[in-house]
């Protein structure tokens, strides 16, 4: 009995490890090239084992622009010829991590634009060629007092991993299983 209940703890507890994994959030660190202001934040959460992001939002010229849908499904100017065309989740994590590999280097950007015609507008960009471009971008309507324009690059860093409420309950089921067979063991 002592072995089987070691036994469920123990994979409860190894069960429990790839959900905390799957999600992982990041920060997004701007550094300004051009114009004014920057964006003051940006964060979202990316799942690898489903490739796709959730709470993807950036905070530029006191808006909050969320490019969560873009993000999911990327906007591909003309072929690129970029390593997986941009229409997944995947493609624009390896956009924000810089990591496509493309048929001529790209220049990574991210540009906003307070007045554009009757929008406001953020895009993250790499440009293949003047008529070759991927990105991933979000419009606000018109803000009557913008008038700037910014654009830079940007880094991405892995926040700290908060696990999963369903992570954590199966870790604290496998934790009780253990505790159980060491009192068992203790009073037998």
């Amino acid at each position: 009995m002592r072995i089987k209940l070691l036994v469920i703890g123990l994979l409860l507890t190894a069960i429990s490890l790839p959900v905390r994994a799957s999600s992982v959030n990041y920060t997004i660190n701007f550094t300004t090239s051009s114009g004014s202001p920057g964006p003051t934040s940006g964060s979202f959460t990316y799942d690898s084992s489903t490739g796709t992001f959730s709470n993807f939002v950036v905070a530029w010229d006191g808006y909050s622009f969320n490019l969560t849908s873009s993000a999911n499904a990327p906007f591909d100017a003309h072929p690129s010829g970029c390593t997986g065309e941009a229409s997944t989740g995947a493609f624009s994590f390896a956009l924000l991590s810089q990591a496509l590999t493309c048929p001529s280097a790209p220049e990574y950007f991210w540009f906003g634009q307070p007045r554009v015609g009757p929008t406001q507008v953020f895009v993250f960009e790499d440009e293949v060629s003047s008529s070759g471009y991927d990105q991933i971008g979000a419009t606000l309507p018109e803000n009557s007092t913008g008038t700037g324009s910014a654009e830079g690059n940007w880094t991405i860093s892995a926040a700290a991993n908060t696990p999963e409420p369903a992570g954590l309950l199966l870790l604290g089921s496998g934790l009780v299983g253990l505790m159980f067979v060491g009192l068992k063991r203790r009073f037998a």
